[in-house]
């Protein structure tokens, strides 16, 4: 889905029909980030989109103590494409990533679930000529995915 805000193209934001009708659990979660233009570029003078996606590099559960967490890392990979401050006026990109890594607490068993990540917002904020100030809300959903008739004999129970 793509979202326009002040006359900023953002496409990777989620839209309502992608998150699951019932998750075991969620988190929600922002990341903010300075980003600079590469030394190669030309300065920015406005931004026409933003491309961004996110994945999940690894997971795992702990126990502590006090119950079990699970651990989500992953990845927010962006290409942004600008007009450059010059005369000329040309199109360019240049890509970015931001790492994260969050705890969800819960106690389920890891064979019967499935994990991702989603964006839900970005802000992006031209700073000046060589910088960007981003603002990005992520969800981590995590949901069932064993049999239903399964789901419904826990319910007796």
């Amino acid at each position: 889905m793509y979202v326009l805000r002040n006359l900023i193209n953002y496409i990777g934001i989620v839209s309502p029909q992608e998150y699951p009708p019932k998750p075991l659990h969620f988190k929600q979660f922002t990341l903010l980030k300075k980003i600079v233009v590469p030394d190669a570029k030309p300065d920015i003078e406005s931004i026409i989109k933003v491309i961004s996606s996110a994945k999940i590099i690894n997971t795992r559960q702990i126990e502590t103590p006090y119950n079990k967490k699970y651990i989500i890392e992953g990845k927010v990979s962006q290409r942004f494409i600008y007009t450059a401050a010059t005369p000329k006026q040309s199109v360019h990109s240049f890509e970015s990533s931001s790492y994260f890594c969050e705890i969800i607490e819960g106690n389920f068993e890891l064979e019967n679930i499935t994990t991702k990540v989603v964006i839900e917002d970005i802000n992006i904020i031209h700073h000046d000529l060589r910088s960007l100030f981003e603002c990005k809300v992520l969800c981590a959903i995590i949901e069932y995915t064993g049999d239903e008739e399964e789901e419904e004999e826990e319910e007796e129970e």
